[in-house]
Formats: structure tokens, C-alpha cells, sequence
């Protein structure tokens, strides 16, 4: 006779996968996604059981040195966790190579692709040295949006916050380098005074 179970005594397979992850008395070297994502500063608003659930849609991946990530000029749709390792940022213009700057591990990068349709990147990226990254991907974001929408729009509002701060940080360089260059005519237009001077 097979007996019959209501949906309240099936076993939650997730549920117990999270546990199992948790649990300090089961020792592993595996290093886990939820447990990399614990790590990840922007996402301290998810609970643990959130970063298990958000894990599901995030890959992990490994990079050569000198090996490229996205090119200047890509459609973005990847945003990208820096696990170990270092990224360069450089643009190129009239064949010449340009560095912006490096990221090293727990930087992000790339999170505009995710979030803007359409978007291209503005910079390359490449692994100056053995790189791992956690990457999520426009398709997985769809289907979190309708597979888990509450944990969707905690994940979007991280993102945001990220957006946000790093406009903030532009909108910071941008004055710093309107000063200097403020500064600079100011003492262009005194040697172009004192030269008028001297050849009178």
C-alpha cells in the first residue's frame, strides 16, 4: 500500500542543502559560492539563507593570465565578483593602449551590463595575473525575477546602491579635475601676463 504525503511532509531538498552547507561541524576545503558571496560587501542586507538561494544563479569561473574578459565596445551582460586574483581596465584609442586602473579580489565589476539594455562596454577588461570570478548574467537575472522575485529585488537594490556610489565617486573626480584644471588656466593666463610683460 503506498502511502500518501501532503506537500507539508515533503522533504525542502534546498533547505536541507543549506543546512548542510552551514553546519561548523561538517568540515570542507570546498570553498562555496554562498560562502564567497558572504564575503561580498554590497551583499550584507541577505540573510544566509538569501545568499544560499542567490548562489544558485551565480557561476564561477577561472581565468589564464592575460586572458580577456570583456572587450571595450562588448554588449554587457555580466556582472562580475573578483574572487582571487587582479583585473585591468584599459581603453584603447587610435591603437594606443591606455591603463584606467586595477581591481583586486572582493571588487566588482561590470554591473551596469546587468542592469541597462543595450549597454556597451566602455572599457576592456583583462586577468593580469590567475584570476577566479563569480559572474551573473542577464538570463539568470530573468529567471530569478520570476523564480524568486523577493530575493530578485533585494539583489536589484544591492546593485543600485552599487550604481550609486560609484556615480558618486565620479561626480567627485569630476570636480577634483575642473579644480585642478581651474587651477592650471590660472596659471597659464599668469605666464602669458608676465611674458606680455617681459617682451615690452
Amino acid at each position: 500500500m503506498t502511502e500518501k504525503y501532503s506537500k507539508e511532509d515533503q522533504i525542502d531538498i534546498n533547505l536541507i542543502k543549506f543546512l548542510w552547507s552551514i553546519n561548523p561541524l561538517i568540515k570542507s576545503n570546498k570553498v562555496t559560492i554562498p560562502y564567497l558571496l558572504r564575503e561580498t560587501v554590497i551583499l550584507r542586507n541577505l540573510g544566509e539563507f538569501e545568499l544560499f538561494q542567490l548562489s544558485k544563479y551565480f557561476h564561477k569561473r577561472t581565468y589564464e593570465k592575460g586572458e580577456v574578459i570583456f572587450k571595450e565596445g562588448d554588449f554587457g551582460i555580466g556582472f562580475y565578483i573578483i574572487v582571487s586574483g587582479r583585473v585591468e581596465l584599459y581603453t584603447e584609442r587610435s591603437g594606443k593602449k591606455f591603463h584606467v586602473t586595477n581591481l583586486e579580489r572582493r571588487d566588482y565589476l561590470g554591473e551596469i551590463g546587468l542592469l541597462e539594455e543595450g549597454h556597451k562596454r566602455s572599457v576592456s577588461a583583462v586577468a593580469s595575473e590567475p584570476l577566479e570570478m563569480l559572474g551573473i548574467f542577464k538570463p539568470d537575472l530573468e529567471l530569478m525575477i520570476t523564480e524568486k522575485p523577493g530575493l530578485s529585488s533585494k539583489f536589484l537594490q544591492a546593485m543600485s546602491e552599487l550604481v550609486v556610489k560609484k556615480l558618486h565617486i565620479l561626480a567627485r573626480e569630476i570636480r577634483k579635475l575642473k579644480v585642478e584644471n581651474s587651477d592650471l588656466n590660472d596659471e597659464v593666463n599668469a605666464l602669458n601676463e608676465e611674458k606680455e610683460k617681459n617682451d615690452q
